[in-house]
């Protein structure tokens, strides 16, 4: 494996993971909400 490819294996990785994290993010964000109303 050549570094380049490990290097785009980790770009994809991480954007991956932020997309993950922006959906759990924005998941918890509307349950929050929906707990703060009465």
């Amino acid at each position: 494996m050549s570094s380049t490819s490990v290097f785009v294996y980790f770009i994809h990785a991480f954007t991956d993971a932020e997309r993950i994290a922006s959906f759990f993010l924005t998941k918890t964000n509307k349950n929050n909400k929906f707990k703060h109303k009465p």
